[in-house]
């Protein structure tokens, strides 16, 4: 898995998509919890054929936002129900 370096020259996320494996590599958990985040929305993902892909990118700036607020739960992959969810929570 070719990784690319950040700034401070420390090794990131390969600029390829990240198969459940590699992410769960990544992130050091299992590829069991990959499943069922992806199944209960919790981490953005698209599905391809029967497999799911992540993209480094979106994985980064989640990551990135759930170090700024640990309770906060992602939204899934951006879909249509999940900007009905926001405007659900808005208008509540």
């Amino acid at each position: 898995m070719a990784k690319s370096k950040d700034k401070s020259g420390k090794a990131g996320l390969p600029e390829r998509l990240l198969s459940a494996t590699d992410l769960a590599e990544y992130l050091g958990v299992g590829e069991h919890t990959i499943y069922r985040w992806c199944k209960s929305r919790k981490i953005p993902h698209f599905s391809l054929n029967t497999s799911y892909r992540f993209d480094p990118g979106e994985i980064k700036t989640w990551l990135e936002r759930k170090h700024r607020d640990p309770e906060e739960e992602p939204r899934g992959d951006g879909g249509e129900e999940d900007s009905a969810a926001a405007d659900d929570e808005l208008s509540a």
